[in-house]
């Protein structure tokens, strides 16, 4: 969450998805929060994304760890 971060990557941050579901990221529905191939440059290039994986039983315990 710095200067360097896009509004819809910034929208997306602490999405919850199940495992079988696609991130939305800036409108577009990628398998992935990083480097979907199926997902545009502007979502692609130079994103510093990642994924969490964790419970649901201990998902807001997880979540409340980042920023």
């Amino acid at each position: 969450n710095d200067d360097r971060v896009r509004d819809t990557h910034a929208a997306a941050h602490k999405q919850v998805v199940d495992y079988d579901e696609k991130f939305v990221v800036g409108g577009e529905k990628l398998d992935w929060s990083v480097v979907d191939p199926n997902g545009s440059p502007g979502n692609n290039i130079n994103c510093r994304c990642f994924i969490v994986v964790s419970p649901s039983d201990t998902m807001e315990e997880t979540l409340s760890q980042f920023p």
